[in-house]
C-alpha cells in the first residue's frame, strides 16, 4: 500500500474520529508514527496540513496547533536519548508528557489573550491519555505490516 494512501486515510478515519470524541486528538499518534518510521518530511508536510485543519477549529488565535506540534517534536526527539521510540514505555511517557504540554500551550495561549480557561479536569486528561496510546497502538503495527519500507 502506499504512504500516501494509508495517511490519508487515516487523515479520515482521525478527523472522523476528533468529530465523534469532541476533544480528543487523534493527529498526534499519527505525527509519533511518522517520526518513528524516520520519515521527517512526511511528519513536517502532514503536520503543517494536520496543523492548518485544526488551527480553525477552536477559538484561540492562529499558532496553538504550531506551538503544540513543535513541542511534540522537541519531546520525541529529547526522549529518543532516553529510550528506543518504538518502545511502548516511551510512548507511554511521551503520551503523558506531551497531554500535560497541551494543557500548558491552550492555558498560556488563552492567558495571553486573555480568555478565560479553566483546566481541563483529571478523567479528561486520562482520556486523552488512552486515546494517544490506544491510537498509537493501533496504527504502528499495522502501519509497520502494511506499508512497504515503513522502518525508514
Amino acid at each position: 500500500m502506499s504512504v500516501w494512501l494509508w495517511w490519508s486515510m487515516y487523515t479520515v478515519l482521525a478527523i472522523w474520529a476528533q468529530e465523534w470524541f469532541g476533544g480528543i486528538d487523534f493527529f498526534s499518534p499519527g505525527l509519533i508514527v511518522f517520526l518513528q518510521a524516520g520519515r521527517w518530511k512526511s511528519a513536517l508536510w502532514s503536520a503543517c496540513i494536520w496543523g492548518i485543519m485544526q488551527e480553525g477549529a477552536g477559538s484561540l488565535s492562529f499558532g496553538s496547533v504550531l506551538l503544540f506540534d513543535v513541542g511534540l517534536i522537541a519531546l520525541f526527539f529529547a526522549g529518543r536519548w532516553l529510550l528506543e521510540p518504538e518502545n511502548p514505555v516511551f510512548v507511554m511517557v511521551l503520551a503523558g508528557i506531551t497531554v500535560l504540554w497541551r494543557e500548558m500551550v491552550v492555558w498560556g495561549l488563552g492567558t495571553l489573550q486573555d480568555l478565560s480557561i479553566s483546566l481541563t479536569p483529571f478523567p479528561l486528561l486520562a482520556v486523552q491519555f488512552f486515546a494517544y496510546v490506544l491510537t498509537w497502538a493501533c496504527i504502528y503495527p499495522l502501519y509497520c505490516r502494511v506499508v512497504p519500507y515503513a522502518q525508514g
